[in-house]
């Protein structure tokens, strides 16, 4: 099975981006064949092309093909420090991959644990995308009202994070739904894009089981259950035995806030992160500009 993937990234972003196509093609199963789609800034440096001229290399099994997009979004109100304007390539998906009647869409923060096919088959024919609920969205009935308000929905119900997404993009060619993307950027949402995706999708998003995208809250030291009673977010989000149970045996990790685990030993998850670099060839180059010290 070919399945198509898509990640975005401008320079800064590229070894984390490489980390995340690196832990796909490591789970795959021996069946499985990716195509990923590397949406990049035109000026992505020659050495960072150079680190993805070295992925192909080593994974000839799996098609690399890399988009070198104009930055249409450069003077878009940015309000995340850790974000960059790459982050809305992933609203040119439709058009960009014209051949696909589906993709997943990843965040370059992110580890892909498991094989991904059963994510990919999920039967989303009827919907838009799919996704796993953002519990920071959830987290008190201010924000709720205030995020139905801002984006004019119904309900919080359907609010996913965008950092994992399996796309229909066959629907959403049919229906304009990129054109709708562009529109919505001129409203300046607080939570950017994954506003945008959440306003313009409503009414046809299908909600993934968390394990899609288990974000790493609170630290090692803490029990899970402390975790989830101090997240009302998590709580309206998802059951305990269904956050836990998909925390335990996670298919996708989402290192979704300001804290990375190449800035932050302390980050859940953190390790496995370090041990997929380290089979890259240029992990020493990551590792220098990394802000730790793993000696």
């Amino acid at each position: 099975m070919t399945m198509i993937l898509a990640l975005a990234a401008d320079n800064n972003y590229i070894n984390p981006m490489l980390v995340a196509a690196q832990s796909a093609v490591q789970s795959a199963d021996k069946d499985t064949k990716y195509e990923i789609h590397l949406l990049l800034n035109e000026d992505i440096s020659s050495s960072n092309l150079e680190k993805l001229a070295c992925m192909r290399e080593l994974h000839k099994q799996h098609d690399f093909v890399i988009h070198h997009l104009k930055d249409i979004y450069k003077d878009t109100v940015m309000r995340y420090r850790h974000i960059t304007s790459a982050t809305y390539f992933r609203l040119q998906l439709p058009s960009l991959l014209e051949h696909a009647g589906k993709c997943i869409y990843l965040d370059c923060d992110v580890l892909v644990c498991q094989d991904l096919s059963e994510l990919f088959c999920t039967d989303i024919s009827e919907k838009y995308i799919a996704g796993v609920r953002a519990p920071r969205h959830y987290r008190t009935e201010k924000v709720i009202q205030e995020t139905l308000l801002r984006l004019d929905i119904p309900a919080i119900d359907q609010y996913i994070n965008a950092g994992v997404m399996l796309m229909n993009l066959d629907r959403m060619r049919r229906d304009g739904i990129e054109n709708q993307f562009h529109n919505l950027i001129k409203n300046h949402y607080p939570s950017q894009d994954e506003d945008i995706i959440n306003k313009a999708c409503y009414g046809m998003i299908q909600i993934l089981p968390p394990r899609y995208n288990i974000m790493p809250y609170g630290f090692l030291s803490e029990p899970a259950a402390q975790v989830y009673q101090n997240d009302p977010g998590l709580q309206r989000a998802y059951s305990f035995d269904e956050w836990n149970n998909c925390r335990l045996n996670p298919a996708i990790i989402h290192y979704a806030t300001r804290r990375k685990p190449w800035n932050d030993l302390s980050v859940n998850y953190a390790n496995l992160w370090w041990k997929t670099a380290k089979e890259l060839p240029f992990y020493e180059e990551i590792l220098r500009q990394s802000s730790i010290n793993l000696k």
